[in-house]
């Protein structure tokens, strides 16, 4: 550290080693002391929960999730859990700010659900022939996804009792 440097006023962030944006090299290193850095500011990933309902599905085995950013489409090595038993099944995943495709399945690829590229467009994107679900991570915040019914954008429909003419 050296606070008689004289750093130009210019703003050129860098992320320091210490995980700090800084805005230029000159005050990342004569001011802080950082040994060193990378340009542009830092940036963090972003703790996204999915979650998707199976109460309409026979699951048979472990649910998954799948996609290029998640475990390059390998298909079953990111398991959900339903630790409550009410058939909505989730996980937690840090994921880097950008677009992720993904796919819910029961077991393998065998069973990965089946999105339609008209029914479902509020919450896919089709390329290559596939059409997968998207998520748009634009922050750091953490993100809790609402709750889609396999094979939907939509949640499930409940069957329940009438609460305004209970039987």
């Amino acid at each position: 550290i050296d606070s008689t440097m004289m750093c130009p006023e210019i703003f050129e962030p860098v992320c320091g080693c210490d995980g700090v944006t800084y805005e230029n090299e000159c005050v990342a290193q004569f001011y802080n002391g950082v040994t060193s850095w990378t340009a542009g500011a830092c940036v963090f990933p972003t703790p996204v929960t999915f979650n998707v309902d199976m109460s309409e599905q026979t699951v048979s085995g472990a649910v998954y999730i799948s996609g290029a950013t998640i475990d390059g489409w390998a298909g079953s090595q990111v398991e959900m859990t339903d630790p409550d038993g009410d058939n909505v099944y989730s996980v937690t995943l840090e994921l880097d700010q950008g677009d992720h495709e993904y796919k819910y399945m029961i077991g393998s690829w065998d069973t990965s659900e089946n999105l339609d590229e008209t029914e479902d467009a509020a919450c896919t994107i089709t390329s290559g022939g596939f059409t997968n679900r998207l998520v748009s991570i634009t922050s750091e915040d953490a993100m809790d996804l609402d709750v889609v019914c396999y094979e939907s954008c939509e949640a499930c429909a409940t069957i329940g009792v009438d609460e305004a003419n209970p039987v």
